[in-house]
C-alpha cells in the first residue's frame, strides 16, 4: 500500500486453476507466459483454495489483464 502495486510475470495453465476459488498455484517451473499485476497479500487465504495444494495458507492478491 505504501509503494503501489508491482508488475510479475507468471505461469498460467489451467491445470493448477481452481475456477471455483479463482486460485491458482502452479508449483512447478513451466516459465512465464502472463503478465499480471500484485495488488497485495492475504496471510489468510487457506492452501486448500489452489487446485494443487502449497505447503502453507497465504495468497498474492492480484489484477489479471483479461
Amino acid at each position: 500500500m505504501e509503494y503501489g502495486s508491482a508488475v510479475c510475470g507468471v505461469t498460467y495453465h489451467s491445470n493448477f486453476l481452481n475456477t471455483a476459488k479463482t486460485a491458482l498455484y502452479c508449483g512447478q517451473n513451466y516459465g512465464v507466459n502472463h503478465q499480471v499485476l500484485i495488488v497485495g497479500w492475504d496471510d489468510t487465504y487457506s492452501k486448500y483454495n489452489f487446485r494443487t495444494t502449497p505447503a502453507t495458507d497465504g495468497a498474492f492478491i492480484i489484477k489479471n489483464s483479461h
